[in-house]
Order: C-alpha cells, then sequence, then structure tokens
C-alpha cells in the first residue's frame, strides 16, 4: 500500500501549502478536510513552495510538514524525533509594541510574551544598547542622536520571534521652515513646509501673531494666505513650527505683507571698499604696501534706494572721495577708509566717512497706514 493511500485513521494527511514565510518560518497549508492552519517543517525551507502538495501529521496539537508527496515518497521516512516536543518555530511577541517613539538618551522596559523555560536573545539594529538583560526581559537605552532602531527577538538558536520598530528623536527640534518669499502683496498665498523633518513627529503650525490664515494647522506642510489689508503693518504674521513632544520651538518665520503699489520706503548705505587701500591712478602717488602712505582714491560709500515691495527704486548711487588718509598711523598692508559716522542721508557723506548698512526708514505716516510694509524693514 502507498503511503499515499494511507487510512482514514491513520495520523498523516495530505495538505497543500498556502503560503510560505521564510523570514518567520511559518507556512500555511490547506488541508483536504477544508481547514486552513499554519505547519512547520522537519527540513530545508527552501524547498517550500505554494501549491506543493505534502504530507502533514498532529504533533503535540500543532501540524508538521513531514513529507513532499513526490513519485519517490514511498522510499522516504515519516518518522518524527523524538526530540520534536518543542515548537520549530517562534510564536513569542515582544509585549511593548505600542512605544513607537523614544527620547534620545532615554529608555525602556522591554519583555516577552512567551512560554516559560525558553531562551532568548536580544538585538538591535541601528544605535542604543541593552542593559538588565534577563533573558525574557531588556532595558533598551536609546542613543544621544536621532535615529530609527529595529529591536529584534529571537531563540537562543536562532529562530525568529518578534521585532519592533523605534524612532529615536530629539526633544531639541532643529527643523526650520521652508518658505519663497518673506515679502507678499495682500491677499497672496504661498506654501511653507518643514525642513530636516524627524520622522514619526507630527508638526504644527500656528500664527503666533498678526494676521492672514493657515490652510491646516498640522502636517508637513501648510499654505498660508495673507491678509486683504495690512495698515500700519500691524498684520505682518509671525508662523510658529513645533513638533509633538518637544521642548522648544522648531522656528519661525516673518513675513512682510505689502499693500502699496510704488513709493520709497527705505536706503541702506553701504561701505563696499571700507578696509581696502587703493593705488591713486595718477603718476608719483605710491602703491601702497605695509608702512607706506596711501591715497583714499576709489573709497567711497552707496546709497541703494528701496519701495514697498522691496524693488529697487533709485542706486546704487556711489559717492567717492579723493582725499588721503591719515598720515598716523601708516596705512596697514590692507588699507583702510577712515570711519566717521556723522552722514546726511538722502545727500550723502562727507569723503572717506563710514556708512552704517542698516536700513534707514522713509515711510510718512500716510504711506505706512496704507499699507507699505517691505521685508527690508522687518
Amino acid at each position: 500500500m502507498s503511503l499515499l493511500d494511507v487510512p482514514k485513521d491513520s495520523k498523516f494527511e495530505q495538505a497543500t501549502i498556502t503560503s510560505v514565510d521564510k523570514l518567520k518560518g511559518r507556512v500555511g497549508v490547506f488541508l483536504k478536510n477544508g481547514l486552513q492552519t499554519t505547519a512547520t517543517y522537519l527540513y530545508d525551507i527552501q524547498d517550500l513552495r505554494v501549491g506543493l502538495s505534502v504530507i502533514v501529521s498532529k504533533v503535540s496539537n500543532h501540524w508538521v510538514i513531514v513529507n513532499r508527496v513526490t513519485s519517490d515518497a514511498i522510499r522516504k521516512s515519516y518518522s518524527v524525533p523524538k526530540t520534536f516536543n518543542q515548537e520549530p518555530y517562534c510564536s513569542a511577541e515582544i509585549n511593548e509594541k505600542d512605544v513607537e517613539t523614544l527620547e534620545t538618551d532615554t529608555s525602556v522596559d522591554l519583555t516577552v510574551n512567551g512560554k516559560p523555560f525558553t531562551k532568548y536573545k536580544w538585538s538591535v539594529q541601528g544605535g542604543g544598547y541593552f542593559t538588565n538583560v534577563k533573558n525574557d526581559s531588556v532595558t533598551y537605552n536609546a542613543p544621544s542622536y536621532e535615529d530609527e532602531v529595529t529591536i529584534i527577538l529571537k531563540l537562543d538558536d536562532g529562530t525568529f520571534c518578534d521585532s519592533m520598530d523605534i524612532i529615536i528623536y530629539s526633544p531639541i527640534c532643529t527643523s526650520t521652515i521652508g518658505y519663497t518669499t518673506q515679502s507678499m502683496w495682500i491677499s497672496q498665498t504661498q506654501n511653507l513646509t518643514v525642513e530636516n523633518p524627524v520622522s514619526g513627529r507630527t508638526y504644527h503650525w500656528r500664527i503666533a501673531s498678526g494676521g492672514g490664515s493657515l490652510s491646516t494647522d498640522e502636517g508637513l506642510s501648510t499654505v498660508y494666505t495673507a491678509p486683504d489689508s495690512n495698515p500700519n503693518c500691524e498684520e505682518n504674521p509671525v508662523i510658529e513650527l513645533t513638533f509633538e513632544g518637544a521642548s522648544n520651538i522648531c522656528d519661525t518665520l516673518q513675513i512682510a505683507i505689502n499693500a502699496v503699489v510704488d513709493f520709497p520706503a527705505y536706503e541702506i548705505w553701504d561701505n563696499p571698499r571700507l578696509g581696502e587701500c587703493w593705488k591713486d591712478p595718477n603718476p608719483g602717488y605710491p602703491t601702497c604696501h605695509s608702512g607706506d602712505l596711501c591715497i583714499g582714491q576709489n573709497c567711497y560709500v552707496t546709497q541703494t534706494i528701496y519701495g514697498c515691495d522691496d524693488s529697487i527704486l533709485g542706486g546704487p548711487r556711489e559717492y567717492g572721495s579723493q582725499a588721503s588718509f591719515s598720515t598716523n598711523p601708516p596705512c596697514p598692508y590692507d588699507g583702510q577708509c577712515l570711519e566717521n559716522t556723522n552722514i546726511s542721508p538722502l545727500y550723502g557723506p562727507s569723503f572717506n566717512q563710514k556708512v552704517e548698512a542698516s536700513p534707514i526708514d522713509n515711510r510718512n505716516e500716510t504711506v505706512l497706514a496704507l499699507g507699505c510694509c517691505p521685508a527690508g524693514l522687518l
């Protein structure tokens, strides 16, 4: 009698493989009586495939694949090893699977939900380390940097049991706001995004002060809509980005909302060659060297006038000087222009005078009330 024609009271049955999980070592089978279940195996899982007919037997209430149905199946052994009183696969699980995030430099205790008197091994892919290792429990210590780690639980013989992913994040948020411009017109929109986001974190947006609206207050991006007016620039917004669990604000963004088409809003004076020494082009004057006197030829300042929308309305206009440098002390190697600070805005400085690059506000009360709000004066 062939083993394929086993009696009804035999411990062996024929089944068909429906799935093969090579990672966890679990095989799904479909029995002739219509039962779908899982089974373990007595030989290399690489020999198994979906659709393969196999002989299974129930051992200690677990189905076991003891052979494939092949032409030479009658010559194969169906004996079950005496040591097969333990599961050849691991059904143990990590209890703390709800721990999905962890702060840097903190720890979490992990335990096993499994059979007693079973030996386990813990490992981690990524940063961090274990302490208080007690076979079925362990303390995982997160690294001091942000990371994505996987905790792995196995049997002592290396059989895979369970795993869990943990995102390690810093409570100090280092993400920033990505934006297109800080100078907007009334009723205009622009998209704001989270730069360098931390995986698994929930980000929150809010308008800390000023006007306008956000399309959403949560997520990796939002759309800001400017207000339809901005008298005295009181509606200029300050937008704030935070994430859940952070102990600080990630980033803030100031935006100027302009409502005036054209007006000289402010000017900037600059000293582009401050600290430089230039040879006078006229014959007879010396080239500047360390210890020499030098001439202030081409030592100049510039004036640039900007409109309410930060467009350039005038300049840059140069104000130059040909007066000589101070003779005491001598001109240093790189030379330098004199650094007086008495200037007359709109009319230019005296020769050889230093000017500050900070903006000079030229708006009057009327144009300010209309909403002349350049980003250069934020």
